[in-house]
């Protein structure tokens, strides 16, 4: 049957070719007659196509052992192989015996590959279980039991997997350990809360480890033994607290605010471990008072040392801040009354001694006749409580000097224009007399300079104009005789 449908399919492109060649018009049935030789031989089902594919197959095989030889590649050789020998039986080719013995070769070469892989893997993994290394050992186990289940050695796989279960149980009993030994520390540094959670997360870990009931034992003692001792911190926290606050209190009375925010803190870290918030509220509130007492009280101190400098304007700002701190602090409690006091008489103290040394700078000012300088410090020393009517007299008197001095230097201005009118006046007239000289010496270029600069210097326009027409007709008649002379 295949030899009629080969033979046919040749008779097919014979007969093709000759009626290309007798008629062009026959083309439409060439190629049809070409595309049913084409499906014909190439019919998947077919001896050919089977032939094809596992011919394909094989050289695709070949290709991927020429690049790779690893257990991944020999495995997808195999398969490939397994899949030609399936194509060539089909098409009762001469190559399958050849193709069934490289897929034998292919697969033996495959299943040593993962017998040396599995074999070192276990070995891997024992050593490393030798090391306590029972996380790598894990690893190695896990791995080394799907490389035994592909061999069928289940006896093997199985105890790979047991020891792999037993390099787990090692990891939890390390963790619960570890876990252990920090709750433990935890208790002695009286981290009750801490030691909880990792007492917890130890006993866990024991219990997944499931080598000694003794543990879990262990633990559950623990948790009591901490709710004990964290009983009687709270006990000792709370006392030595309560004594803080009372010592806080008495030092916040005496004024050593400083001392009293810090005798307050260490009172709330006892109540913070004693997790008792009765007195939260009040230390928190006491603590800001102090630290705005200290503030205030640093204020005061700057201060202090500018008015003992003489610093009466720097002082005055200090005690100004203070007080205010002071009124603010006083709305809430009044217990800065004598502070608020005391700082105020300096305030005002520093304030008239400001404002005295300012009233004196004026004066030194007034005296070296800087009378604007004057006016400024007079009226900042009115604005700082010097008295009102001295300092308005003073910058009246200021003002006064100020007018006389315009008026004197405007009379003294005036006096400079009318010299330098004058001087203007009497240089024009010497220019103009130098211009009549030289015009009747018969100079008369000259007596046209003088005059140009006679009128630059306000001489009389009309009498320049008139003296140098005249110089024009001098010089004209002039030249007119000597013309006449020259021709004689």
């Amino acid at each position: 049957m295949n030899q009629i449908i080969t033979e046919s399919n040749i008779e097919n492109f014979r007969i093709a070719r000759e009626l290309l060649v007798e008629d062009e018009k026959l083309v439409k049935r060439l190629a049809l007659r070409l595309q049913r030789a084409t499906i014909a031989l190439f019919k998947p089902n077919s001896d050919t196509g089977c032939l094809v594919k596992g011919m394909r197959l094989c050289r695709k095989a070949d290709k991927l052992l020429k690049k790779d030889t690893t257990l991944e590649t020999y495995e997808i050789v195999a398969g490939l192989l397994l899949k030609a020998c399936t194509y060539l039986q089909s098409a009762e080719s001469d190559l399958y015996d050849l193709c069934v013995e490289q897929y034998n070769q292919a697969y033996t070469y495959f299943l040593q590959r993962v017998r040396e892989r599995a074999n070192r893997l276990f070995e891997s993994a024992e050593y490393q279980f030798s090391l306590l290394n029972y996380k790598d050992a894990k690893s190695d186990y896990e791995e080394s039991v799907q490389y035994f289940n592909r061999l069928g050695q289940f006896d093997k796989a199985k105890e790979a997997q047991e020891k792999a279960n037993l390099c787990e149980r090692k990891i939890y009993y390390g963790f619960a350990k570890t876990f252990y030994a920090q709750a433990d520390q935890a208790r002695i540094n009286e981290d009750f809360d801490n030691a909880n959670k990792l007492i917890v997360k130890a006993k866990m870990y024991y219990e997944r480890s499931n080598f000694d009931i003794a543990d879990i034992e262990k633990c559950d003692l623990f948790i009591m033994r901490c709710a004990e001792e964290e009983a009687e911190m709270v006990k000792r926290c709370t006392k030595e607290g309560n004594r803080l606050l009372e010592s806080a209190k008495q030092s916040y009375v005496a004024k050593d605010f400083s001392h009293a925010r810090h005798l307050y803190q260490q009172a709330l870290k006892q109540y913070q471990k004693a997790k008792y918030t009765e007195h939260y509220a009040l230390i928190d509130r006491m603590t800001k008072r102090c630290d705005d007492l200290c503030t205030a009280q640093s204020h005061y101190e700057r201060g202090f040392a500018c008015y003992n400098g003489l610093d009466y304007k720097s002082a005055m700002e200090y005690f100004d801040k203070a007080c205010s701190i002071y009124e603010d602090l006083n709305r809430q409690e009044p217990d800065c009354n004598e502070l608020l006091t005391r700082s105020h008489k300096y305030y005002v103290d520093s304030k008239q001694r400001y404002a005295c040394a300012l009233f004196e700078k004026g004066e030194r000012y007034y005296n070296q006749s800087d009378y604007k300088q004057a006016i400024e410090y007079f009226s900042k020393a009115k604005s700082f409580g010097y008295d009102k009517y001295t300092c308005e007299n003073r910058i009246k008197d200021c003002e006064e000097e100020i007018r006389r001095e315009e008026e004197r230097l405007e009379e003294e201005r005036r006096e400079a224009e009318r010299r330098e009118e004058e001087e203007r006046e009497n240089r024009a007239q010497s220019l103009y007399d130098d211009a009549e000289f030289y015009y009747r010496n018969g100079d008369y270029d000259r007596a046209r300079d003088c005059l140009k600069d006679a009128e630059y210097y306000g001489y009389d326009w009309y009498d320049c104009k008139k003296l140098k027409e005249e110089c024009d007709e001098a010089e004209e008649a002039e030249n007119a005789e000597n013309e006449q002379e020259n021709n004689y």
